[in-house]
């Protein structure tokens, strides 16, 4: 679900807006490549670390170098000495990455992106349990805005952008924002703002 969030509430400001410039995790659309492709690694749940004890695995969290751009991942069976398995990524984002970071990397530069009339999509994409709904929307029962979604910091933006350019700068007169929800699971594709009705759309190749 999408929490709704007052204005004092807000997750975006003005002034947070010149303080996310200066933090490290801060993308400048502008100087983005077409396609980015962005690793996000996620701590081990409770259920994992009852795992390791039981079955007395060592947790072997992935070394991230070269400001943030390649992963290291070593087998716990690799007596031979083998070099580490690297990885190159556009961006690599560690177990203690939090959902602003994220959505500094992720979601802001790709509606400021938007907003200047460029087609923008993030896919979010893994195996289950690996933390995709969680980065998108948060957990399930939400227990501060910190903890909120990269889908709900993206629309707070872009609500507050919209405003401001008709309000303030006068750049914008009108705008209209179109959302459509919807799951594509077995190649069925189902409308998750109306699931009650069981509505099967149809996907046009």
């Amino acid at each position: 679900s999408l929490a709704v969030m007052s204005d004092t509430d807000s997750v975006a400001s003005s002034g947070e807006d010149k303080d996310d410039e200066k933090d490290p995790n801060h993308v400048d659309w502008r100087n983005m490549e077409n396609i980015r492709v962005i690793c996000r690694f996620r701590p081990i749940n409770s259920r994992e670390i009852r795992e390791e004890k039981s079955q007395g695995l060592i947790d072997c969290p992935p070394e991230i170098e070269n400001d943030g751009r390649c992963v290291k991942l070593y087998r716990q069976d690799n007596r031979a000495g083998q070099p580490a398995m690297e990885f190159y990524l556009d961006r690599i984002l560690g177990t203690d990455t939090t959902q602003h970071q994220l959505y500094l990397n992720v979601g802001k530069p790709m509606v400021e992106a938007c907003l200047e009339g460029y087609n923008t999509t993030i896919f979010a994409y893994g195996q289950t349990g690996s933390g995709k709904t969680y980065t998108m929307f948060g957990p399930e029962k939400l227990k501060s805005n910190n903890e909120l979604g990269c889908v709900q910091r993206a629309l707070s933006f872009l609500f507050e952008q919209l405003n401001n350019r008709q309000t303030q700068t006068n750049e914008v007169t009108e705008w209209k924002v179109l959302l459509h929800f919807v799951q594509l699971y077995r190649e069925q594709l189902m409308d998750l703002l109306e699931p009650d009705k069981g509505i099967k759309l149809k996907i046009r190749y």
